[in-house]
């Protein structure tokens, strides 16, 4: 037996990822008025952001309920030595809360552990990622749960938007209001910070945000992972992997942006998450 890692949508971990890993991922939802879709499992992302881009209902997104993550928790209980459950940042989202009811439900037999990691999409999704390389070669509870801590104490996420209007109709544009009066065509830049959507600064043009992107992951000596996220453009996120690959001496994993997240950032955004080594 070994520990267990349970996630959320949000994280944005690729699925090949998640299947390898043997990482459980408990979707969020999108609505379309009243229409309500697991994340990655009634739509996909091609399908969310055309109708993001063109349809006429902006859409909302709900956390999953406890019941999705006792669902969960019960098809894993008893055979594994403790599940951990590492989600986003519990400022943006309501599926910690969820998640850590879930874990106090007095049938389950399993220790269970809630995490928050206080970030958001591939920054929170690579702190799944390694504690699920850990659980996976035979780490105990305690280590892994004190590891994933460090990792996300040591995360980063830095996004370059083509707008601010997505994240403003999601409601999740917390200390980043500030930018919407001077945006005009600039293209702004958010971070997540102590849990909340921030300011990062503001790019010109699309190219100098990239710039500013590559020069952020620069900024750090050394880096334990790094991942590339996008939401509608591969070519241009697979171009700045590969020009970011001299920072881990391997490719950047290039995750694409969710349905859940793609909600509040919009298309024609691309990102990195990354784990500092110090």
């Amino acid at each position: 037996m070994s520990v267990k890692i349970v996630s959320d949508s949000a994280c944005d971990i690729p699925k090949e990822l998640a299947d390898e890993l043997d990482i459980h991922v408990v979707p969020l939802y999108v609505n379309f008025g009243e229409e309500s879709l697991k994340d990655g499992i009634d739509i996909k992302a091609d399908d969310f952001y055309e109708r993001l881009i063109s349809g006429p209902i902006h859409p909302f997104t709900s956390q999953p309920s406890p019941g999705d993550f006792l669902e969960i928790y019960k098809k894993l209980d008893g055979d594994n030595d403790g599940i951990i459950s590492i989600h986003l940042s519990s400022k943006l989202s309501g599926t910690f809360t969820s998640a850590s009811i879930a874990s106090e439900d007095q049938s389950l037999k399993s220790k269970i552990a809630v995490i928050d990691t206080g970030h958001v999409s591939m920054s929170s999704g690579l702190c799944v990622l390694e504690a699920a390389r850990l659980a996976k070669n035979g780490a105990d509870m305690d280590t892994i749960i004190e590891a994933t801590n460090d990792f996300s104490s040591r995360a980063h996420f830095v996004g370059l938007l083509d707008t601010l209007v997505y994240l403003e109709k999601g409601g999740r544009i917390g200390k980043a209001r500030s930018m919407l009066g001077s945006l005009l065509n600039i293209k702004p830049m958010i971070t997540v910070e102590n849990g909340e959507s921030k300011e990062f600064g503001k790019a010109r043009t699309f190219k100098k945000g990239i710039a500013k992107l590559s020069d952020f992951c620069h900024q750090f000596d050394q880096l334990q992972s790094l991942s590339v996220v996008y939401s509608t453009d591969s070519d241009l996120a697979i171009e700045f992997s590969d020009s970011l690959s001299s920072l881990l001496g391997s490719k950047p994993i290039v995750s694409r942006i969710g349905p859940v997240t793609g909600t509040h950032s919009g298309p024609g955004t691309i990102g990195v998450g990354l784990i500092s080594k110090i």
